[in-house]
């Protein structure tokens, strides 16, 4: 029978592995402290440095008293860290706190400045409730009156019914998605030179009509392709329609068909 004789690893390569990774493991420590105390250098000479030196508030577009409910309820001071000012929650607490204030933007000048400029809720249309009520809204969505009676040279919107309205509160509507389609109508109105819009109505969210100027009532059918049926719509009032000249404007099936019908008021 014959005998093998086995080999014995040199003990020496084993302790040069334990060697490689005790410091493999010392580096990794040393690097995890390295990183600790930079980032608690970096926390305590940020609270340092950067202190709020100067702080400029833009609040010209508003009248007096709502320029000292702004001051009142800003909650930023000189010596305040920038870091931790909060923009949105400023913007908000201002918003919900003034009734007069539609926008707040802030921006933050490193290392010792902000700027803060306030901005006025204009009243963009009423909104015709079924109650006979009269909420006069901004275009940001904010509610800035409610009365019995319509202003004059605001658009009324009609055929859909709010949800929720309150002073000083952004109003809700029961169909979500008409909150969008203003806004959207309204600025593609503008952009089209179509500025003297003074009514919408959303048909209970089946069709969609607006009255031009008192005058000139468009059905534009379904909200889609609303751009389209826009420029169409700016094309025949701005250059083949008198000045005062009065009637419908059929636009439903401009965008399927390629048609549209103007039926003079006599």
């Amino acid at each position: 029978m014959k005998k093998f004789k086995q080999k014995k690893r040199p003990a020496k390569v084993k302790n040069a592995s334990l060697a490689i990774n005790y410091k493999i493991r010392l580096r990794l420590i040393y690097c995890a402290i390295f990183c600790a105390i930079s980032v608690v250098c970096l926390f305590f000479s940020s609270m340092i440095l950067f202190r709020a030196k100067y702080i400029d508030v833009n609040t010209n577009d508003i009248d007096a008293a709502a320029r000292d409910a702004v001051y009142e309820n800003l909650g930023i001071n000189q010596g305040d860290n920038l870091l931790l000012i909060d923009e949105n929650a400023v913007s908000k607490r201002l918003e919900d706190a003034i009734v007069d204030v539609d926008c707040v933007e802030i921006e933050k000048k490193f290392p010792d400045a902000i700027f803060i400029n306030v901005k006025r809720a204009n009243k963009a249309f009423d909104i015709e409730s079924a109650a006979g009520e009269y909420i006069a809204v901004s275009g940001k969505g904010k509610v800035l009156a409610v009365s019995d009676a319509h202003e004059e040279g605001l658009i009324i919107l009609k055929g859909t019914e709010p949800e929720s309205f309150e002073v000083g509160k952004k109003v809700t509507y029961k169909d979500k998605s008409v909150e969008k389609k203003i806004s959207e109508f309204i600025e593609m109105m503008n952009a089209n030179n179509l500025e003297k819009t003074t009514e919408i109505d959303f048909n209970n969210g089946h069709l969609f009509f607006a009255t031009y100027d008192g005058r000139v009532r468009i059905n534009f059918g379904f909200y889609e392709n609303m751009d389209y049926k826009i420029k169409t719509a700016a094309e025949i009032i701005n250059t083949k329609l008198g000045a005062s000249e009065s009637g419908t404007l059929d636009l439903s099936e401009v965008f399927e068909e390629n048609r549209s019908y103007f039926t003079p008021n006599y």
